[in-house]
């Protein structure tokens, strides 16, 4: 029996030589797209909250306050 990281590693030959890898290549950006939508919905309002400090670090204070 073959260990995982050795099968992984012959399924990554095999996909790198193969003339129809268009195929699992857009299975292959589907699964990252959604990771990328799992970690977003996961993790989407920590992200805005420290999206909008890093707005407001760079906005600086006012230059007059207008009064």
């Amino acid at each position: 029996m073959k260990k995982p990281l050795v099968q992984m590693k012959n399924a990554l030959r095999e996909f790198h030589h193969n003339e129809e890898g268009d195929a699992l290549q857009t299975v292959m950006i589907i699964a990252v797209a959604a990771m990328v939508v799992a970690v977003i919905i996961i993790f989407g309002n920590d992200i805005v909250k420290w999206a909008r400090g890093l707005i407001d670090k760079m906005k600086g204070t006012p230059i007059a306050d207008g009064g």
